[in-house]
């Protein structure tokens, strides 16, 4: 029996970019910004190991966490 992870839509979105990327290596990519929302950096915060080293602006992801 398998396990089968459910994807989210950021998650699909940039396996798409992917795929694209890895069938052409030439492609340029111009316009990502739109792929970036609410949803999906609130989805990137959640994803983050809150164990790991405060970043280079010394916030730890709690504190960064308590300004969502």
């Amino acid at each position: 029996m398998s396990i089968t992870k459910t994807l989210s839509p950021t998650d699909t979105k940039l396996a798409r970019i992917a795929w694209l990327s890895e069938k052409d290596h030439n492609r340029t990519f111009e316009m990502l910004m739109h792929h970036v929302n609410e949803a999906s950096l609130t989805e990137c915060f959640r994803m983050i190991d809150g164990n790991k080293a405060k970043g280079i602006d010394n916030v730890s992801k709690k504190e960064y966490g308590s300004n969502l």
